[in-house]
């Protein structure tokens, strides 16, 4: 969901983005001294907002996965081996056995909708590694929060997964 890295974001997502990263900014102003340096992904960092926010986050993220579904659809018909780097249902979805009490009514809703109606992919490659090693290569998220979205089990090929629907 991180608009800087897609090139089909909504402006809507765009947005939001900017307005995110400014109060970050503002918030962190020793990020000020880095003018180059990239601002962490803040899309897991829980935000106390009303529920027309939350509504209107939830249309705008549906919006968004069902426009990418399209053009995979779209690319995928013209010939062409649709490759995806992040799956919504793999990376939403995943928490949808441990509901936390605090969540949002719209992160349950959201999950549910991708669990239910959004298309599973047809083949999935899932690499795994430590969480202390996602947190050395990229700090956009806590290392309590990559350990949170890891699977509980690896297999023999070293946590190496390699799963067809």
């Amino acid at each position: 969901m991180n608009p800087q890295a897609n090139r089909f974001a909504l402006p809507t997502s765009r947005l939001s983005y900017r307005i995110k990263h400014r109060a970050y900014r503002k918030a962190h102003p020793e990020i000020r001294s880095d003018p180059g340096g990239e601002l962490p992904d803040l899309g897991h960092v829980p935000q106390q907002r009303g529920p027309l926010f939350a509504a209107a986050r939830l249309v705008n993220r549906l919006v968004e996965e069902w426009i990418r579904q399209v053009i995979a659809w779209r690319s995928h018909r013209r010939g062409h081996i649709v490759i995806c780097d992040r799956h919504f249902v793999l990376d939403f979805a995943a928490h949808s056995t441990r509901p936390r009490a605090d969540e949002r009514l719209s992160d349950r809703l959201h999950r549910w909708l991708l669990a239910h109606l959004y298309p599973y992919p047809d083949l999935v490659v899932f690499l795994d590694a430590p969480a202390e090693l996602l947190f050395e290569r990229k700090q956009d998220a806590s290392i309590e929060y990559l350990r949170e979205r890891q699977p509980r089990s690896t297999d023999e090929n070293g946590g190496v997964e390699f799963i067809a629907s």
